[in-house]
């Protein structure tokens, strides 16, 4: 029989962050994780597949082959760039629209936004599989 023991230190993570990571080996759920948590599962086989989830984000499938013992550890990563900070422009593009009496400005302006917001979307949905990484020890 082999150990799998999968945790998540505070020191590697950049931010506090009170999610709770939910773990799959072999699709199968076996726990959730805080930061300083640590989760520890016996295992029958010498292979398995490993995936994290939380809300929004989720992990490629790892494989791993074990002996005896195998530390994994599972690290939130918060360089991810979320397209929700856009929202902080919005009075200036509604500022915009609503006082401006210049058809071209206002055309322009929707434009703009559109192609921002794609390409936002674009990098998110690329990127949100590098959210969570898992490490071998």
């Amino acid at each position: 029989m082999s150990k799998l023991v999968i945790k998540r230190p505070k020191d590697r993570e950049k931010f506090y962050d009170e999610s709770k990571i939910k773990v799959f080996v072999n699709n199968n759920f076996v726990g959730k994780l805080q930061q300083n948590d640590t989760l520890e599962i016996n295992l029958e086989e010498n292979s398995f597949e490993i995936q994290a989830k939380t809300f929004e984000f989720k992990s490629l499938k790892e494989k791993f082959e074990i002996d005896e013992k195998i530390e994994l550890e599972i690290i939130r990563n918060h360089n991810i760039t979320n397209p929700l900070f856009i929202t902080f422009l919005f009075p200036l593009i509604f500022t915009i629209l609503y006082n401006s009496g210049i058809y071209w400005v206002k055309v322009l302006v929707i434009v703009l936004t559109i192609i921002v917001f794609g390409w936002l979307g674009y990098l998110y949905f690329k990127n949100r599989t590098k959210a969570i990484e898992i490490r071998k020890v």
